[in-house]
């Protein structure tokens, strides 16, 4: 049975249930609570006597969708930007109309940026009456949290989890994000020097792996040559012992060779030393998103040159609008590059339940309604013409929905193929962009 099914007709059940036994959950009264009190007010008026079908008051009832976020702890300025663009997102759909006349309520969730929390509070999301879930923001929040979303159904969409997310989703889970994988494909085959041979290092984590392997088919794909595979551990002796695999590659006539580096800025730091030891010997350093660190450059001139990618947002009209709209609001300007891929995660979470209104979706019916809407036949919409994509959506049109951060194109895993960008470091240590890849110029 689909879980939404056994909410009917109340939906403000949620409301009722227990205390949940986990970490305080951050709400945040937004401009449409006064309409869940009306309605609750309306709903203890008429008693227990409800019919089990829906009325046309009941068609009418708000439409909850829950964030999962670090709104307190370490990561809150991360969380708190996510969650302020996901407000800002819902204000402009219900402006519109909402969802057929229903409107948005968002349920705030705090994950602390601590995957364990996450997964309670996605727990706890998947027994509330809520269709779906944007959220959580951290690849391993996500990870831990993926049990609870298949156990509950729970449509999941996240527009900053750029890491290895498994395989075995259920078709439930979105991402906004140019996966960590998209990522690893453009630096094999779009950047400089593509032709040179390559040695691969990288951390053995789930974020760094898929990098690699990525990397590593994009490359054998296009009879692009590796050279070799190494892992870097970066305790102890770890750094040496990888460098000695990567330096046993150089060539003997001092040509340069790339090396791609897939690890965390500390992670990476002994094979920096053990490369400046050895003579700093011409290396075409690329990196992947976790290298994108002005504070390490700037300490380490000599890898001025050095070329990387990381996911991000276009720069065009619509994206303007929206810092501009975002600005407005909340009296700064979004500097998080995630901040807009939350926003159209919202968009199209609405768009996508706006595809079925009559009988709103939950779980593998919304990810597939969401995908048709992001991936469409029909003519392309903009975030500027939001009443007409919703209400296209009502009608039964197809839609094709371009977001704020870029074009929203998902792949057959729900992974966003948006656009990328290729970075270089500059000799005084700064990150330049070098160009934007989208799908359509790999």
């Amino acid at each position: 049975m689909n879980r939404r099914t056994s909410f009917l007709p109340n939906p403000f059940r949620r409301l009722t249930l227990p205390p949940r036994n986990i970490p305080a959950v951050s709400q945040k009264v937004t401009a449409v609570e006064p309409l869940r009190l009306a309605a609750m007010a309306a709903l203890i008026s008429l008693g227990s006597g409800c019919s089990g079908t829906n009325t046309e008051e009941e068609k009418k009832d708000p439409i909850y969708i829950a964030t999962n976020f670090p709104l307190s702890g370490t990561y809150s300025n991360y969380g708190t930007t996510w969650r302020d663009a996901v407000e800002l997102a819902t204000a402009q759909v219900n402006a519109a109309g909402g969802i057929d006349g229903r409107t948005v309520v968002l349920d705030h969730h705090d994950s602390q940026g601590d995957p364990t929390t996450a997964a309670d509070q996605t727990a706890a999301i998947g027994e509330s009456e809520v269709y779906a879930m944007i959220g959580p923001g951290f690849t391993g929040e996500l990870n831990q949290s993926l049990p609870a979303v298949t156990n509950a159904e729970l449509f999941t969409i996240s527009g900053s989890s750029t890491g290895f997310v498994p395989l075995e989703r259920g078709e439930l889970v979105v991402r906004t994000v140019a996966p960590a994988s998209w990522q690893a494909a453009v630096l094999a085959r779009n950047v400089a020097d593509v032709s040179l041979p390559a040695v691969v290092v990288y951390t053995n984590n789930p974020h760094s792996l898929g990098q690699k392997n990525n990397y590593v088919a994009m490359r054998s794909g296009a009879n692009l040559s590796v050279l070799a595979e190494v892992e870097l551990n970066p305790n102890g002796a770890g750094a040496q012992a990888a460098w000695q695999q990567v330096q046993s590659h150089l060539p003997a006539d001092g040509s340069t060779i790339q090396v791609a580096l897939f690890a965390m800025t500390d992670e990476a730091e002994g094979l920096f030393n053990e490369w400046q030891i050895a003579g700093a010997p011409p290396v075409a350093w690329r990196f992947g998103e976790a290298l994108r660190d002005e504070n390490l450059f700037v300490r380490r001139p000599e890898l001025a040159g050095s070329i990387g990618v990381a996911p991000t947002h276009a720069a065009d009209g619509p994206y303007q609008t929206f810092a501009s709209n975002y600005e407005s609001k909340f009296g700064v300007v979004p500097t998080d590059v995630f901040a807009s891929m939350f926003y159209d995660a919202l968009l199209l979470t609405a768009l996508g339940l706006a595809k079925s209104p009559t009988n709103l979706p939950t779980g593998n019916a919304l990810w597939q309604n969401v995908h048709s809407a992001a991936n469409g036949p029909g003519s392309e919409i903009s975030a500027a013409d939001l009443p007409a994509a919703l209400a296209a959506a009502v009608s039964g049109e197809d839609v094709n929905f371009q977001g704020v951060s870029g074009n929203l194109t998902l792949d057959d895993l729900g992974d966003s193929l948006g656009p990328v960008e290729i970075w270089q470091v500059d000799v005084d240590g700064k990150i330049s962009t070098l160009s934007i890849s989208t799908a359509e110029t790999l």
